[in-house]
């Protein structure tokens, strides 16, 4: 078993500008033959850069996915 982080983007409403553009994050499982979506966590940024270098890390680390949202938070704080 091997965890893939992988970034998303999102268009999401904003009541000054109509909508903007963030990143987030999906956690997928991979086993053989297989892909399953363990967990996501959306808007952590909308800096594509930053969300992209969090996904290479979680994935590098094998970060479980019980640690995912506390680990995302350390990183945006």
């Amino acid at each position: 078993m091997r965890f893939l982080y992988l970034p998303f983007e999102e268009t999401l409403p904003d009541d000054s500008s109509g909508a903007y553009t963030a990143f987030g994050l999906q956690c997928w499982q991979i086993e053989i033959g297989r892909k399953t979506l363990k967990a996501a966590v959306p808007d952590i940024s909308c800096e594509k850069s930053f969300v992209v270098s969090l996904a290479r890390q979680f994935t590098h680390f094998q970060l479980s996915p019980l640690h995912f949202q506390d680990a995302v938070e350390d990183a945006v704080s």
